[in-house]
């Protein structure tokens, strides 16, 4: 019966004619068979085609498959030093990097595959409105301008990683990769968040606790606390979120009915903490405060004083950083942008982060995020 001719016979033919001609290997044949001898050889080199698979490829033959998909030689600053899995997750996308390497899409990418943690790119592009000409209300869409800068010749992206706990991302290979993949000129900041999550994978419930929910929902791009006849509230449930202190909490939030609704921080396994809501009955926005179960008002800001009205069915930004002052809290709150609490309070030392919605009220949560103070943070500078 005739057999198919393999592409590899050009190379195997010649080393098999070789082999049998110098009979170098005759006592070993001798002994063991000639032909044990040749499948051994011929299948290492039958392994050739496997170096072109990603996931088949031996871990030792991955320097050779970087080089295919152009990690050259020029690049080993950057690839010399990963293990075998980083490099492996590396090489998998770098087709598609070189063709789209200087867009947003291809950077975010190229980091949600590298980093164990969660990443985002901000620009001021992702903030719709201009600085000064509104105050408070639906243009905002709950975006907080802090995060970038505006538009100059100095103008920063700014880059967001979960480093958490610290150590974990490899950060000399995310500060060489953006060097590597940015447009001419632009400037990166790089920021090490504690805890990021933009809810975009439905299902995905991996770094929260259910607390008091009744159920942990999130699909179409939200977090989504849906049972108005209880007070909901859940929390970040990621290493070392128990003992978080000195930190900005950030979350973008919206109440679906009448109520308050907002986020939770310094939170402990008693449910012990500080929590800030959006209260639409009240028009207010309240700092308040569990207490061995029992709520109190720490600070509350009517929204009256300042001609605005708080509403159900709108995307509120809202910021809170705390720090130690002494024997207390420094507490300031924040809702798009807008600074309306600066208070101080002792009765919490340390814990989580979360979100929170009273009884009568529905939350939609999009994006959440924990930034350990003094900010962690590195530069790519501009490269001409």
């Amino acid at each position: 019966m005739a057999t198919t001719p393999n592409i590899y016979d050009f190379i195997i033919y010649p080393i098999r004619l070789r082999d049998q001609r110098e009979g170098k290997l005759f006592l070993e044949r001798f002994l063991t068979g000639p032909q044990a001898i040749w499948e051994a050889t011929r299948d290492k080199i039958q392994d050739i085609k496997t170096l072109w698979s990603v996931t088949d490829c031996p871990d030792a033959q991955l320097q050779y498959l970087k080089h295919i998909v152009g990690w050259t030689v020029a690049l080993d600053a950057i690839t010399k030093d990963l293990d075998y899995a980083t490099l492996r997750k590396l090489i998998s996308f770098s087709v598609a990097m070189w063709k789209e390497r200087s867009t947003e899409t291809s950077i975010s990418n190229a980091l949600n595959v590298l980093v164990p943690g969660r990443a985002r790119i901000w620009n001021w592009f992702d903030l719709r409105w201009i600085l000064d000409e509104t105050i408070l209300g639906e243009e905002h869409q709950g975006r907080d301008s802090y995060l970038v800068s505006m538009p100059d010749d100095a103008y920063w992206s700014n880059v967001r990683i979960v480093d958490n706990p610290v150590g974990t991302v490899d950060r000399t290979l995310v500060k060489e990769l953006l060097n590597l993949m940015r447009p001419v000129g632009e400037r990166y900041e790089i920021v090490y968040l504690k805890f990021l999550d933009l809810f975009e994978s439905d299902g995905d419930v991996s770094q929260w606790d259910q607390g008091t929910a009744a159920a942990l929902l999130v699909e179409d791009g939200h977090m989504k606390l849906r049972d108005p006849v209880i007070t909901e509230g859940i929390w970040a449930n990621v290493e070392g979120a128990d003992t978080w202190t000195n930190y900005v909490v950030s979350a973008r939030v919206k109440g679906l009915s009448g109520g308050s609704f907002g986020i939770s921080f310094y939170q402990d396994e008693l449910q012990d903490l500080y929590y800030v809501v959006v209260a639409v009955l009240d028009n207010a926005l309240i700092l308040g405060k569990f207490t061995a179960g029992v709520p109190s008002d720490v600070v509350k800001f009517d929204f009256s004083t300042i001609g605005y009205t708080v509403q159900s069915g709108v995307w509120y930004l809202l910021r809170v950083q705390i720090s130690p002052e002494g024997a207390t809290n420094r507490i300031k709150v924040y809702m798009d942008g807008e600074k309306y609490i600066d208070t101080t309070d002792s009765t919490h030392g340390s814990g989580t982060a979360g979100l929170v919605s009273a009884t009568g009220t529905m939350l939609d949560c999009d994006e959440i995020e924990v930034l350990g103070l003094p900010t962690d943070s590195e530069t790519v500078e501009i490269n001409y």
